[in-house]
Protein backbone atom coordinates (compact mmCIF):
# COMPACT_ATOMS: atom_id res chain seq x y z
CA UNK A 1 0.00 0.00 0.00
CA UNK A 2 2.95 2.39 0.61
CA UNK A 3 4.68 1.78 -2.58
CA UNK A 4 0.90 2.19 -4.09
CA UNK A 5 1.26 5.64 -2.27
CA UNK A 6 4.32 6.71 -3.33
CA UNK A 7 3.83 6.14 -6.89
CA UNK A 8 0.30 7.74 -6.71
CA UNK A 9 2.65 10.71 -4.98
CA UNK A 10 5.44 10.80 -8.23
CA UNK A 11 2.52 11.14 -10.55
CA UNK A 12 0.91 13.50 -8.85
CA UNK A 13 3.89 15.99 -9.03
CA UNK A 14 4.36 14.92 -12.47
CA UNK A 15 1.21 15.94 -13.61
CA UNK A 16 1.82 19.41 -11.93
CA UNK A 17 5.43 19.62 -13.44
CA UNK A 18 3.18 19.43 -16.75
CA UNK A 19 0.88 22.15 -16.15
CA UNK A 20 3.35 24.23 -15.50
CA UNK A 21 5.31 23.59 -17.90
CA UNK A 22 1.58 24.41 -20.48
CA UNK A 23 1.77 27.68 -18.78
CA UNK A 24 -2.28 26.39 -17.91
CA UNK A 25 -2.47 28.74 -15.10
CA UNK A 26 -2.02 32.16 -14.99
CA UNK A 27 -2.27 33.56 -11.64
CA UNK A 28 -1.07 31.60 -8.10
CA UNK A 29 -4.92 32.42 -7.03
CA UNK A 30 -5.93 29.87 -9.52
CA UNK A 31 -3.83 27.19 -8.70
CA UNK A 32 -4.48 27.70 -4.84
CA UNK A 33 -7.83 27.11 -5.86
CA UNK A 34 -7.70 23.74 -7.27
CA UNK A 35 -4.70 22.26 -4.79
CA UNK A 36 -4.89 24.65 -1.96
CA UNK A 37 -1.42 26.45 -0.74
CA UNK A 38 0.86 23.51 0.04
CA UNK A 39 0.62 21.60 -2.92
CA UNK A 40 0.03 24.30 -5.24
CA UNK A 41 2.32 23.34 -8.64
CA UNK A 42 3.19 27.10 -9.40
CA UNK A 43 6.57 28.57 -10.08
CA UNK A 44 6.80 32.67 -9.91
CA UNK A 45 9.18 32.29 -13.18
CA UNK A 46 6.37 30.72 -15.03
CA UNK A 47 3.64 33.21 -13.78
CA UNK A 48 5.79 36.38 -15.78
CA UNK A 49 5.99 34.18 -18.70
CA UNK A 50 2.33 33.16 -19.17
CA UNK A 51 0.81 36.69 -18.42
CA UNK A 52 3.01 38.06 -21.31
CA UNK A 53 1.17 35.76 -23.41
CA UNK A 54 -2.20 37.13 -25.62
CA UNK A 55 -5.43 37.47 -23.96
CA UNK A 56 -7.34 35.46 -26.23
CA UNK A 57 -4.62 31.94 -26.41
CA UNK A 58 -4.96 32.24 -22.56
CA UNK A 59 -8.99 32.08 -23.13
CA UNK A 60 -8.28 29.30 -25.59
CA UNK A 61 -7.02 27.10 -22.91
CA UNK A 62 -8.85 24.06 -21.53
CA UNK A 63 -8.96 23.37 -17.50
CA UNK A 64 -9.28 19.55 -17.68
CA UNK A 65 -8.64 19.03 -14.17
CA UNK A 66 -11.50 20.91 -13.49
CA UNK A 67 -14.10 19.35 -16.20
CA UNK A 68 -12.79 16.14 -14.87
CA UNK A 69 -14.02 17.12 -11.30
CA UNK A 70 -17.25 18.29 -12.76
CA UNK A 71 -17.46 14.81 -14.31
CA UNK A 72 -16.48 12.82 -11.45
CA UNK A 73 -18.86 14.70 -9.53
CA UNK A 74 -21.78 14.08 -11.74
CA UNK A 75 -21.47 10.24 -10.68
CA UNK A 76 -22.20 9.02 -14.28
CA UNK A 77 -20.23 6.53 -16.31
CA UNK A 78 -17.43 8.05 -19.08
CA UNK A 79 -18.78 7.50 -22.48
CA UNK A 80 -16.67 4.74 -24.25
CA UNK A 81 -17.01 2.76 -27.05
CA UNK A 82 -17.90 0.12 -24.90
CA UNK A 83 -21.19 1.33 -24.25
CA UNK A 84 -22.00 2.43 -27.42
CA UNK A 85 -21.38 -0.17 -29.95
CA UNK A 86 -22.38 2.31 -32.93
CA UNK A 87 -18.41 3.55 -32.52
CA UNK A 88 -16.96 0.40 -32.02
CA UNK A 89 -18.16 -1.27 -34.83
CA UNK A 90 -15.48 -0.92 -37.96
CA UNK A 91 -17.06 1.39 -40.70
CA UNK A 92 -17.48 -0.43 -43.72
CA UNK A 93 -15.99 1.23 -46.80
CA UNK A 94 -18.07 3.31 -48.87
CA UNK A 95 -18.94 1.37 -52.83
CA UNK A 96 -17.95 4.85 -54.33
CA UNK A 97 -14.63 4.91 -53.11
CA UNK A 98 -13.78 1.29 -53.74
CA UNK A 99 -14.85 1.80 -57.64
CA UNK A 100 -12.13 4.77 -57.59
CA UNK A 101 -9.90 3.07 -55.89
CA UNK A 102 -9.94 0.19 -58.51
CA UNK A 103 -10.36 2.28 -61.51
CA UNK A 104 -7.07 3.96 -60.61
CA UNK A 105 -5.65 0.70 -60.10
CA UNK A 106 -6.93 -0.84 -63.73
CA UNK A 107 -5.49 2.34 -65.15
CA UNK A 108 -2.27 1.81 -63.56
CA UNK A 109 -2.26 -1.92 -64.76
CA UNK A 110 -3.02 -0.74 -68.30
CA UNK A 111 0.02 1.54 -68.11
CA UNK A 112 2.58 -1.22 -66.75
CA UNK A 113 1.20 -4.53 -67.60
CA UNK A 114 0.17 -5.97 -64.03
CA UNK A 115 -2.75 -7.69 -63.41
CA UNK A 116 -3.40 -7.56 -60.23
CA UNK A 117 -5.84 -5.70 -57.49
CA UNK A 118 -5.13 -4.80 -54.01
CA UNK A 119 -8.02 -4.18 -51.50
CA UNK A 120 -6.28 -5.20 -48.46
CA UNK A 121 -8.03 -3.65 -45.47
CA UNK A 122 -11.19 -1.97 -47.43
CA UNK A 123 -14.22 -2.90 -45.03
CA UNK A 124 -16.52 -4.84 -47.77
CA UNK A 125 -20.15 -5.13 -47.98
CA UNK A 126 -22.20 -7.39 -50.01
CA UNK A 127 -22.87 -4.27 -52.78
CA UNK A 128 -18.96 -3.51 -53.13
CA UNK A 129 -17.80 -7.63 -52.57
CA UNK A 130 -20.98 -7.69 -55.92
CA UNK A 131 -18.62 -5.07 -57.38
CA UNK A 132 -15.54 -6.83 -57.41
CA UNK A 133 -17.06 -10.16 -58.19
CA UNK A 134 -18.33 -8.18 -61.63
CA UNK A 135 -14.57 -6.35 -61.99
CA UNK A 136 -13.41 -9.47 -61.71
CA UNK A 137 -15.91 -11.12 -64.82
CA UNK A 138 -14.57 -8.01 -66.90
CA UNK A 139 -11.57 -8.11 -66.35
CA UNK A 140 -8.57 -10.24 -66.52
CA UNK A 141 -6.99 -10.39 -63.13
CA UNK A 142 -4.37 -12.37 -62.22
CA UNK A 143 -3.92 -11.59 -58.52
CA UNK A 144 -6.80 -10.33 -55.76
CA UNK A 145 -5.84 -9.43 -52.63
CA UNK A 146 -8.39 -9.29 -49.75
CA UNK A 147 -7.11 -9.19 -46.62
CA UNK A 148 -8.63 -7.97 -43.78
CA UNK A 149 -11.44 -6.76 -45.32
CA UNK A 150 -14.65 -8.32 -43.05
CA UNK A 151 -16.01 -9.73 -45.86
CA UNK A 152 -18.36 -13.03 -44.91
CA UNK A 153 -20.06 -15.55 -46.80
CA UNK A 154 -22.32 -13.67 -48.93
CA UNK A 155 -19.31 -10.99 -50.12
CA UNK A 156 -17.55 -14.27 -51.27
CA UNK A 157 -20.66 -15.58 -52.56
CA UNK A 158 -20.68 -12.97 -54.76
CA UNK A 159 -17.17 -13.14 -55.75
CA UNK A 160 -17.46 -16.55 -56.66
CA UNK A 161 -20.03 -15.61 -58.74
CA UNK A 162 -18.64 -13.26 -60.41
CA UNK A 163 -15.52 -16.06 -61.49
CA UNK A 164 -18.58 -18.33 -62.26
CA UNK A 165 -20.02 -15.95 -64.46
CA UNK A 166 -16.62 -15.28 -66.38
CA UNK A 167 -16.09 -19.07 -66.97
CA UNK A 168 -13.17 -20.00 -68.62
CA UNK A 169 -11.84 -16.31 -69.31
CA UNK A 170 -11.62 -16.15 -65.44
CA UNK A 171 -7.27 -15.70 -65.63
CA UNK A 172 -7.84 -15.78 -61.80
CA UNK A 173 -4.36 -17.61 -60.45
CA UNK A 174 -4.19 -16.29 -56.60
CA UNK A 175 -6.66 -14.90 -53.85
CA UNK A 176 -5.30 -13.77 -51.03
CA UNK A 177 -8.58 -13.40 -48.48
CA UNK A 178 -6.99 -14.06 -45.26
CA UNK A 179 -7.98 -12.61 -41.60
CA UNK A 180 -11.79 -11.97 -42.80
Amino acid sequence: FVRMRAGFARAKARYEEKLVEQNVWQTKAEVEALYGEQSAPFVASHATVAQHQPSEASSCARDFVTENKRLASSRRRPRSAANRPELSAPRQTPLSKIVKHVRAILRRNAETGERGVDLSSFRLDQETAAFVGQVLKEEELWSLKLTNCDLRDEGFEQITQGLKDAGEAAALEELHAGMN
